[in-house]
């Protein structure tokens, strides 16, 4: 999706999303979903380089990088 795209859709976006408020236990975690699935949604070739950055060692599991 484009950026054009992506805006035009934020404010049902947004709605969407906060049908998922009680998943998250703090409010930075709420507006950090919204930021990630924007980002998710987007033209953009690599979504996240935060993997390829985490160190993989015994007891490191990739999803622990993620912040909610």
């Amino acid at each position: 999706m484009d950026a054009e795209t992506i805006l035009r859709i934020k404010p049902a976006l947004t709605q969407y999303l906060h049908e998922f408020d009680g998943c998250m236990g703090r409010v930075t975690n709420r507006r950090h979903l919204q930021t990630y699935v924007a980002g998710q949604l987007s033209d953009l070739q690599r979504k996240s380089h935060a993997l390829s950055r985490w160190p993989m060692r015994p007891g490191n599991r990739p999803g622990r990088c993620r912040s909610f």
